[in-house]
């Protein structure tokens, strides 16, 4: 086995990223600097995975679906923006093989799952992973959201995920840690502060001197209680992928990267 291989089948890590708005961070928009930047440094720490499955906000289903298609194509899964935007590529293959063993898993946890072969790559993969692979040479397989957005069944389905690290799979869970678009575009200290607040208490969830997977985990099943826990996050679907990397890890995250975008913060955290 070369050196490549080798290091490729080398546990991997759990990685969550606040993905940004749309297809701007690709567009090199300028609301999106401190983003692209954040993102530079995470590649900065990631070894390239064997394979990636990825879990996107922008895909509900009424079970957890899996992509299972060797060649899914994009899906522009935004509007009105630039031409340019409908012109991204992204042609990352797919992994059958990955699909299967993600099934097998979820099967063994009784969580209800179907394959998907139809199903193209949504924005929220092809936006944070042409950042830090664009060379488009990683195998990539999606698994959706299940629509009712049960903290507690996410979690789980992170947990039953965990095995396929060791095989060299980096699990990406690719949301944002704000989601309030109907003040997005405004800036008050007020409301920021609502955001702030929001986002100390995630960050001692993911990682704290005291950390405790259980009471974490606890947490983060009851998150609505949390300070301006609906302010951040009205609907759910850009929080729960954290909740699958937090079962998927069940350690401490060992980086917090914080960016702001139009004033609002943002985080990412890597497990390794």
């Amino acid at each position: 086995m070369n050196t490549l291989n080798a290091n490729q089948n080398k546990q991997q890590g759990v990685l969550f990223v606040s993905h940004g708005g749309g297809p701007l961070p690709l567009l090199g928009h300028p609301s999106h600097w401190d983003m692209l930047d954040t993102f530079r440094q995470i590649k900065q720490q990631l070894t390239k995975p064997k394979n990636i499955l990825l879990l996107s906000a922008h895909w509900e289903s009424d079970c957890f679906e899996i992509q299972n298609n060797e060649n899914p194509a994009l899906i522009y899964d935004y509007s009105g923006f630039a031409d340019e935007a409908y012109q991204i590529s992204y042609p990352a293959a797919g992994d059958t093989e990955l699909a299967q063993q993600v099934k097998s898993q979820l099967d063994k946890a009784g969580l209800p799952t179907r394959y998907n072969a139809s199903r193209g790559y949504d924005h929220g993969m092809f936006v944070p992973l042409k950042l830090l692979w664009p060379e488009a040479d990683v195998p990539v397989v999606q698994v959706s959201l299940q629509q009712h957005l049960n903290p507690q069944q996410h979690i789980k389905l992170g947990e039953s995920l965990k095995v396929l690290r060791e095989q060299g799979t980096l699990i990406i869970g690719s949301g944002f840690s704000f989601h309030n678009l109907n003040v997005f575009m405004r800036n008050n200290n007020m409301l920021t502060q609502q955001a702030d607040a929001f986002h100390h208490w995630l960050d001692r969830r993911m990682s704290s001197n005291d950390w405790d997977y259980q009471q974490a985990k606890s947490d983060l099943i009851d998150w609505q209680q949390a300070p301006s826990a609906q302010f951040n996050h009205p609907r759910e679907e850009h929080l729960l992928p954290l909740h699958v990397c937090f079962g998927a890890a069940q350690t401490p995250a060992e980086q917090v990267f914080k960016f702001t975008l139009n004033n609002w913060p943002a985080r990412c955290y890597l497990w390794r």
